[in-house]
């Protein structure tokens, strides 16, 4: 029970501080402690540890002997690497998850665009969060539906990455409309099963969201 406890309790550190990371409360280079995040979710230093060794693994943020913890800053480089390899292994994953996914999953998909569009064109403010998880929601099945388990560990490996890039672009742009039109285009090529076109529009989506993103980097 206690190992349990102390489990969720880091569950809960972790979580309270990657969102502050993600939504900008915790800048760039900003220092954060383990006492100060402790007093503020009420709770002792050491899940705050645990959460913050898991968090410089996931290069959110980085200790340096002397000073203390820092947050890492988004960088254009580390864009332009990321992007590089989610556009080669997504292209690939395509290839087989084409075939495999199945027309409920689309059509579940795609009404959920459907629903969020609604919402920009009633005049209604969206959510980035929504944004940010029907996003992940097409481009992970295209990832968990392919044929090939390698493909699978190596975007969930650069996955975390790439969400915390674009939760900070659909936090500090204008992008979301067009992103979901976009996606439901995608989603045409894939119900009629044509990898070619689907193919080449991805490469075209992807390449639209690297250079979206780092016009505000």
């Amino acid at each position: 029970m206690n190992k349990i406890r102390r489990a969720n309790l880091s569950e809960i550190a972790y979580e309270y501080i990657k969102n502050n990371i993600i939504s900008g409360e915790y800048k760039a280079e900003e220092l954060i402690t383990e006492n100060k995040i402790a007093a503020a979710i009420q709770m002792s230093r050491t899940p705050v540890r645990r959460a913050l060794i898991q968090l410089e693994a996931e290069n959110y943020v980085r200790t340096i002997d002397g000073i203390g913890t820092l947050v890492v800053g988004l960088s254009l480089s580390d864009l332009e690497e990321i992007y590089d390899v989610r556009k080669a292994l997504e292209v690939q994953a395509l290839r087989t998850s084409i075939n495999r996914i199945t027309s409920q999953e689309l059509e579940k998909i795609e009404q959920e665009f459907y629903s969020i569009l609604e919402q920009y064109d009633s005049g209604l403010d969206v959510n980035s969060e929504d944004l940010v998880w029907a996003d992940k929601h097409i481009h992970d099945l295209i990832v968990d539906r392919s044929a090939n388990r390698y493909i699978r560990k190596l975007m969930s490996d650069i996955e975390i990455q790439i969400e915390r890039y674009k939760s900070f672009a659909y936090a500090e742009t204008e992008t979301g409309r067009e992103g979901l039109i976009q996606h439901l285009e995608l989603l045409g090529y894939i119900k009629v099963r044509d990898f070619e076109k689907a193919k080449v529009f991805l490469r075209k989506h992807i390449d639209w969201s690297y250079e979206e993103l780092s016009k505000v980097l």
